[in-house]
């Protein structure tokens, strides 16, 4: 099970690396859990509001509000940058993991193929 945990990893880190280079995140195992870290998504600056008291100037209230607000920009930002990245490698993951098991399948397919063939010729002779 861990071998193929492994070569699943791998696999999907290859897909996302061939398949979208612009926006793939990168994947790894962390506890024996496969985990997706973004690469295009900056994190918002933290905000870090100063105590205020009920006497403190109109001014400094409007800063925060505008600091609040930017920080808020860019949050939404930031949570749809994962989102759109997260879905780029999810859809070039998924085209990987298909095309796998397709490449797979024909190979066992050929193989029971050549296995019959093999066969028939055994038979006729």
């Amino acid at each position: 099970m861990i071998k193929l945990t492994v070569l699943a990893v791998a696999s999907l880190g290859l897909a996302l690396t061939n398949a979208a280079p612009a926006k793939a995140g990168t994947i790894h195992l962390e506890q024996g859990q496969i985990v997706w870290q973004p690469t295009q998504c900056r994190e918002p600056t933290p905000l870090n509001l100063p105590e205020m008291g009920s006497e403190s100037p109109a001014e400094s209230l409007n800063e925060l509000v505008a600091r609040h607000n930017q920080h808020v920009a860019e949050t939404q930002a930031t949570m749809e940058c994962l989102r759109k990245e997260a879905e780029t490698d999810a859809s070039a993951a998924a085209a990987a993991i298909s095309h796998s098991a397709e490449m797979r399948i024909e190979s066992i397919r050929r193989e029971s193929e050549q296995s019959a063939a093999w066969l028939r010729h055994r038979q006729q002779n």
